[in-house]
């Protein structure tokens, strides 16, 4: 094929350009996973009960072909497990043309105890009652919202309209918890 010109040769250019860049696509796509490295900020996480936790949750495991839909789901998946509040990905290619897959995580902060201040009206048996978020499990931001607000409706259920209920997350210094506590 005869090119022409400066215009012949800049399309030849870009033509070039276009097959290396889908060569080089394919490359990494069809490359293999080597590893699986998970990264977390935590500090009482135990570092390989992390790490077991994300691979028996995830299809882009070590031996397998990297697919770009197989890792975004595998990340739908992390944060459905309701344990993590932001999952990150990053990939580094080794010798021989494999992948390292590296998912960098962080975790929810687990509730250490819930507390309620300021209650005069009510007992604080009967306020917890309303509670649903319990203690030794990953803060669920909702469910702490919907137990404000249910605190919020046993007052005015009894005639106390102005009291108004705000939420305080108390974290445990060293830890990844939090005290949860309703302020009345």
């Amino acid at each position: 094929m005869a090119v022409s010109g400066s215009y012949g040769r800049s399309r030849l250019m870009t033509w070039l350009a276009l097959a290396f860049l889908l060569a080089a696509g394919t490359v990494v796509y069809a490359a293999e996973i080597a590893d699986v490295i998970v990264r977390c900020n935590a500090p009482d996480l135990e570092p390989e009960s992390l790490r077991q936790l994300v691979l028996s949750s995830i299809s882009s495991t070590p031996g397998t072909e990297f697919n770009p839909k197989a890792l975004s789901d595998d990340v739908k998946q992390l944060y459905g497990l309701g344990t993590f509040e932001d999952v990150r990905t990053e990939m580094t290619e080794q010798d021989g043309g494999k992948l390292l897959l590296v998912f960098i995580v962080t975790p929810k902060p687990t509730v250490h105890s819930i507390l309620v201040e300021g209650n005069a009206t009510f007992k604080t048996k009967r306020l917890m009652g309303a509670v649903t978020q319990q203690p030794g499990i990953p803060l669920d931001q909702m469910q702490v919202a919907k137990d404000r607000t249910a605190i919020a409706e046993k007052y005015r259920a009894s005639g106390y309209y102005g009291t108004n209920v705000t939420t305080e997350l108390r974290p445990l210094e060293g830890t990844n918890e939090v005290d949860v506590v309703f302020v009345i």
